[in-house]
């Protein structure tokens, strides 16, 4: 059988369904004690499992009943209910720290601000561990991308990604370094006594 809305195997399995639920009520009706009893057992094994296997079938719950139906909808609208209010609370979770601020870098200064991040990467502290650090370059990449703007307008995902490639010792040809002459700051450790 096809999964269609096809009225003409809704309503096969319909009459399908009704033969096979009333055959069902007159085999269990019979006597227990009757000659025949082990062969209508059979029958009604073999009856309740073609059931099971149509009702598989039933895209449209014709083998409910109206009360089961609604039933079954409202536990779902229930349950629907339920897992609305758990993704709002998430949602809201979510965007308390979302900000419509961004911090300016003026105009020709962007590549200056990814020399500086690209130099923190480096910089380790006094236990050797690494000042920060992101297990994927595309961390940083969405970090500018999201929190920083230059000159007021948005910063290009595709122009910040070339400057983090996935492996920095291994950049690649697509990714590019930043020139010399943007680099203006080296941040160094403080020699203390």
């Amino acid at each position: 059988m096809k999964n269609t809305a096809d009225s003409s195997e809704k309503l096969f399995i319909k009459n399908f369904f009704e033969i096979i639920d009333r055959q069902l009520k007159v085999l269990k009706s019979r006597d227990v004690y009757a000659n025949n009893h082990p062969k209508t057992q059979r029958e009604i094994a073999h009856l309740s499992q073609l059931q099971n296997l149509l009702i598989s079938f039933d895209n449209w719950n014709v083998h409910k009943s109206y009360d089961n139906i609604v039933a079954n909808q409202e536990s779902d609208i229930l349950a629907l209910r339920e897992q609305i209010k758990a993704l709002k609370s998430e949602l809201k979770i979510a965007t308390d720290l979302e900000t419509t601020q961004f911090i300016n870098i003026p105009k020709g200064g962007f590549l200056s601000l990814v020399d500086l991040i690209i130099q923190m990467e480096e910089v380790r502290l006094p236990s050797h561990k690494q000042l920060v650090f992101a297990e994927f370059q595309i961390v940083w990449v969405k970090m500018i991308c999201k929190y920083f703007r230059e000159d007021n307008k948005e910063i290009d995902f595709n122009r910040v990604r070339r400057y983090f490639p996935k492996e920095r010792r291994n950049p690649g040809t697509r990714s590019s370094s930043i020139p010399t002459d943007q680099h203006l700051f080296e941040i160094k450790e403080i020699k203390r006594k």
